[in-house]
């Protein structure tokens, strides 16, 4: 990924963090307790946030990654790792540059399965910096070809799903091998050893960094 399209982020993150878009049926937010699209300043799930120099070293790091959007899209976003790994192409509107975030990936009794996201802060429509629809066309064009290589392969259980990250035969990616695939990609990026999860976190550090190139 180059230093130009990382750019990017800046010019649309200039007016601010990347924002939720709220439709006519939503309730005003009011009081301390308004909605936000990441965790609060108090939310202390994980205390490290990558710095900018670092989220361009990992963005860098997976250019041609058959993967690299799920990073892109967990870092500039916010996502949990559930919401990434049970991210749907039907809940994703490119030409709107949106994600509507429903559903997550859980394990239940040793098995993936899928759920709902629950409450009104979860359940939310985020717009997309430019970087992140550009990286989720490309997983499109990826995942059209390794869907025509697996053939019969390619999970029919799972495709009604349309998950727009899956392994190359179409199953849903594990959470301990997002995990393991995530530590690869940092330590690749020579920024030491981060979890999924704090790729959240980063997202509203990043963000709110104004006149930050990134």
């Amino acid at each position: 990924m180059s230093v130009r399209s990382l750019a990017m982020v800046c010019s649309s993150c200039d007016s601010g963090p990347v924002g939720r878009v709220h439709t006519g049926t939503e309730q005003k937010p009011n009081s301390r307790h308004d909605r936000q699209d990441f965790p609060a300043p108090n939310d202390t799930t994980t205390r490290r946030s990558l710095t900018p120099d670092e989220a361009r070293a990992l963005w860098g790091s997976m250019a041609g990654d058959r993967l690299e959007a799920l990073v892109v899209v967990g870092v500039a976003m916010g996502l949990r790792p559930g919401e990434l790994t049970g991210l749907s192409w039907r809940d994703v509107d490119l030409s709107a540059g949106v994600l509507h975030l429903r559903q997550t990936l859980k394990r239940e009794r040793n098995l993936p399965v899928m759920g709902e996201l629950k409450t009104d802060r979860s359940r939310r429509s985020l717009r997309c910096p430019p970087l992140v629809v550009e990286a989720l066309r490309r997983r499109q064009d990826v995942q059209r070809l390794e869907r025509a290589a697996a053939r019969s392969d390619w999970s029919q259980e799972w495709a009604p799903w349309e998950l727009v990250f899956t392994t190359t035969n179409g199953t849903p990616i594990d959470a301990s091998n997002l995990r393991r695939y995530f530590h690869l990609a940092c330590k690749r990026a020579g920024i030491g050893r981060w979890t999924p999860y704090e790729m959240r976190h980063s997202a509203a550090s990043l963000l709110s960094a104004e006149g930050v190139p990134l």
